[in-house]
């Protein structure tokens, strides 16, 4: 009898985020695990002028809306026009090239009320926030480390994912640093068992992941035409998708093959493309 160990154990994991991450706290910390590159930079932070928009204003009538083709924000304040109300353009709040706040008011009597006090403390308020990270983005955070643990979805939607045990105490340094940064924050763990059904449920889960990344990277190559560093980037993700479907076969013991022949049909595109790209200039 031929018997094979299968080394597939993990953790299954997922979070609950607040709002009032301290980005500092997660700046410094993912540092010093060699991942600052997942936590954003603050500048043309969207977010958290939005978060001060809402407190500003919160008190006056008004609807925010974003501003199409730019990193901000309108303030749309209550008109009264003969029994009909509408909602006005009264501000809008974008960011210059050194990503301070500027205004552009139109001259249009409205609910909003914009004196110079209002403005000091929605610069306030925004500096304020610029030193949080929301739950959305610290969640967007996650999801890519988890990845790059060699991670695998186990929903569309990410937020639940199976990491493998080798990926596991690292994978708890992350999640000390999101507690650090919040005390409401919390990262749970599930210790996975060596069963067949764990084992059925990861394959499907790296299978659909893979499949959708790839998916997306040949309908980009398909749809326009790309520069030589688009093409190199999608060289490279077409890369790391066949190192991680090679990592997994040895993870979960089965072979992969139509999987791997797609990824690397994906990479030999893309280094088609960049050598035509690289002849035509």
């Amino acid at each position: 009898m031929i018997e094979k160990t299968i080394k597939y154990n993990g953790i299954l994991t997922h979070w609950s985020l607040s709002d009032n991450s301290d980005r500092q706290i997660l700046k410094v910390g993912f540092e010093d695990l060699g991942l600052a590159e997942l936590i954003p930079s603050p500048k043309n932070d969207t977010q958290a002028l939005l978060r001060a928009l809402n407190k500003v204003f919160s008190k006056q009538d008004v609807v925010i809306k974003t501003v199409r083709g730019t990193s901000g924000y309108k303030v749309c304040g209550r008109q009264d026009l003969g029994g009909k109300t509408r909602y006005t353009e009264a501000l809008k709040v974008t960011f210059d090239s050194s990503g301070y706040l500027q205004y552009e008011e139109n001259e249009v009597d409205t609910s909003v009320r914009f004196e110079s006090w209002v403005r000091f403390q929605l610069e306030s308020e925004f500096n304020v926030q610029k030193k949080l990270v929301s739950g959305a983005v610290l969640g967007t955070v996650l999801s890519n480390a988890a990845r790059k643990l060699g991670g695998i979805s186990m929903r569309p939607r990410g937020g639940f994912y199976w990491i493998p045990k080798t990926s596991k105490a690292r994978w708890k340094e992350i999640a000390g640093v999101i507690s650090l940064a919040f005390h409401k924050n919390t990262v749970s763990c599930i210790q996975t068992t060596t069963d067949s059904d764990t084992l059925d449920a990861i394959c499907v889960a790296l299978v659909s992941q893979v499949e959708s990344k790839l998916g997306q990277l040949e309908t980009s190559m398909e749809e326009g035409e790309l520069g030589k560093r688009a093409l190199q980037t999608r060289e490279r993700e077409a890369q790391e998708l066949d190192s991680l479907v090679q990592n997994y076969e040895g993870i979960l013991g089965k072979t992969l093959t139509s999987l791997r022949d797609r990824a690397e049909e994906v990479e030999s595109s893309a280094s088609l493309a960049i050598l035509e790209a690289m002849a035509s200039t």
